[in-house]
């Protein structure tokens, strides 16, 4: 009987407030439906995460396969189920013992599904590379396993041949004077679009510096009887400049591997030909060191400090005075990282920084050296790692280019 009293004073009470005080009543309603809200909208994030910076609209087939990739358990066996198509397939199906797969690791911007490697899937919507893991060791593990299968790969790859001086002459499309910020502005010839992206091939790859500073003209070439696709020659018209010249017909027939490496090429030319390092005006009776066609090698330059390493004099004259190429035995094979590379120191630099851009440091060992195992080509490319500006521009070149895959891991 109390209680039916006290009820029945309560509900008056009740009504008395929301009678009173109607708005209070609609606000307590209100923050109490939203605690609701957030709590169920928790639960789901739970189970299907939105990555930062995206949105549960933008996700593509990435989650779905993150959603449902599991790591094998010991206990996991197989399930024959039915595809969409009504086709029987077999599916791994875990007991109690199985384990989600806690980390998706995204690559940075890859272009073509083939740039993956076999340990990685493909999200064409994003254009990233992309693998799973469960542990921060077993991540670690993977990205070594995917760069160790990417060096070899590239090593399969690269293939470009540099023009020679009597290379390019005729079927000439375009000239552009280079401006500062690397703008193109056309000289002679038509303006294409696949022109721009000739240029964009090489001038990702060079320092904006170096470029304003000894490029000064671009000339586009068609040239269907030469595979050869690219060059430098000095400019003639602006003083200690050169000018590039790119082969379209030939980079057509190459993938982007052998385009970077010839373009790398190139650059390491440029690196070590510029007149910061070369004395241009230098006569050969006064010059003390390297003596070249474009002059005597400044004494602290790249090239002269390569040189003096990996060159006799006599080797030097040999080259200067016969086409080495020709004249190569396995036994000075052993001593460069490609036959371009015997024809001369200059092509010798521009080849081992080529790979000291592409591979990773090597570790010089002493009894392979003694032997003559390629110990030589492991201290040219070891060399470039003596100047901290060149690890910075490799590390550059190595991200810009996709040649040494980085990732994101995003927490599931």
């Amino acid at each position: 009987m109390v209680g039916k009293i006290c009820y029945d004073s309560l509900m008056k009470r009740l009504a008395v407030i929301l009678v009173q005080f109607p708005i209070a009543v609609g606000f307590l309603l209100f923050f109490a439906m939203g605690c609701i809200f957030l709590v169920i909208q928790t639960q789901k994030e739970k189970v299907h995460p939105t990555f930062e910076g995206e949105s549960n609209e933008d996700l593509t087939s990435v989650e779905k396969d993150v959603e449902s990739a599991q790591i094998k358990s010991p206990g996991s066996k197989k399930v024959t189920k039915e595809d969409e198509g009504g086709e029987n397939v077999e599916t791994q199906e875990a007991d109690s013992g199985q384990v989600q797969a806690k980390f998706v690791a995204v690559s940075t911007p890859i272009a073509e599904k083939e740039e993956c490697t076999s340990l990685e899937k493909y999200d064409p919507a994003r254009e990233f590379c992309f693998y799973e893991c469960e542990s921060e060791e077993q991540c670690e593990e993977i990205e070594e396993q995917i760069n160790n299968e990417l060096e070899v790969n590239r090593g399969e790859k690269i293939e470009y041949q540099e023009a020679d001086k009597a290379f390019l002459q005729n079927n000439r499309e375009a000239v552009y004077s280079i401006k500062s910020g690397e703008v193109l502005s056309l000289v002679t010839g038509s303006e294409l679009p696949s022109h721009r992206e000739l240029w964009d091939k090489y001038s990702k790859i060079s320092p904006d510096v170096m470029t304003e500073a000894y490029l000064s003209q671009l000339h586009i070439y068609n040239d269907s009887e030469s595979l050869a696709g690219a060059r430098l020659s000095p400019s003639k018209k602006a003083i200690n400049k050169w000018n590039l010249h790119i082969n379209e017909y030939a980079l057509k027939s190459m993938d982007n591997i052998s385009i970077n490496a010839l373009m790398i090429h190139i650059f390491g030319h440029l690196m070590t030909l510029n007149h910061a390092q070369v004395d241009y005006q230098a006569e050969e009776s006064v010059c003390e060191g390297l003596f070249i066609d474009q002059g005597c090698a400044n004494d602290d330059s790249y090239i002269q400090k390569f040189t003096d390493e990996f060159w006799s004099k006599s080797d030097i004259f040999a080259v200067s005075n016969s086409n080495r190429i020709k004249e190569l035995s396995p036994e000075d094979a052993k001593d460069f990282v490609s036959i371009h590379a015997t024809g001369s120191p200059q092509e010798d630099i521009a080849e081992s920084f080529t790979r000291f851009i592409f591979e990773d440091k090597p570790t010089l060992n002493i009894q392979k050296t003694l032997q003559g195992s390629n110990g030589q080509i492991q201290e040219k490319i070891q060399f470039f790692y003596r100047y901290s500006e060149l690890i910075k521009l490799r590390e550059r070149l190595r991200q810009d280019l996709s040649i040494e895959r980085s990732f994101e891991r995003r927490t599931l």
